[in-house]
């Protein structure tokens, strides 16, 4: 099981560059190097793939020889039960896969906000932690950089309906939902001389402190 979101005491945060910025109690070598972690989780995608077997092939009955076979069905639900079998297949290998994988990232909470922290080497991000979508964990999906005419894109894949989003921008990529939020994070050195994450709220203009 894994351990509730770190709790810390309250803090006067600290203005700079248009952010309120809250330390954590996260060294930034604690949180899994994203592109380290996207080279283990595609390892257990192809394992995973090729433990399964073909489908089987099994002859239907056609409409015309079963006139109960004309029945409309009482609904139906495109979204969870996808019509392409490659589309389910990949779901399926893909939730199988996470579940093979420790989280991708690390949740904390920062001035009463769920937040998840990623990394890709030196590159840290923080972004709001519960999927715009349906509020599931973001740091139990998977993530990876992908390159596309804009150059690389950090992305995160959510573990319950697979949807993405661009972490560096919140944009929702593949999917319908609006975008995720995305805060500052950057690392100092504290008092003992050990790195910590500092999360940077979106706050009022400098001027209104004046």
């Amino acid at each position: 099981r894994r351990p509730p979101p770190a709790m810390l005491a309250p803090v006067e945060p600290v203005f700079d560059d248009g952010k309120l910025w809250y330390p954590t109690d996260v060294d930034p070598r604690q949180i899994p190097d994203g592109y380290a972690w996207a080279t283990a989780f595609d390892a257990e995608v192809a394992a995973v793939r090729r433990s399964l077997q073909p489908p089987s092939r099994q002859l239907v009955a056609h409409y015309s020889e079963n006139s109960a076979l004309l029945a409309v069905p009482e609904s139906r639900n495109l979204s969870r039960h996808h019509s392409d079998p490659d589309a389910r297949v990949g779901r399926t290998v893909h939730t199988a896969a996470l579940q093979a994988c420790s989280p991708s990232g690390i949740r904390v909470q920062v001035d009463g906000r769920q937040v998840a922290l990623f990394r890709f080497h030196d590159l840290l991000i923080a972004v709001k932690a519960e999927c715009p979508h349906a509020g599931k964990d973001l740091t139990v999906g998977s993530i990876a950089d992908i390159e596309d005419i804009d150059g690389t894109r950090f992305v995160i894949t959510c573990a319950l309906h697979k949807f993405k989003f661009d972490l560096r921008t919140g944009e929702c990529v593949e999917g319908k939902a609006s975008e995720l939020e995305i805060y500052g994070a950057r690392y100092e050195f504290g008092p003992d001389g050990r790195p910590i994450v500092w999360v940077g709220f979106p706050s009022l203009d400098s001027s209104f402190f004046d």
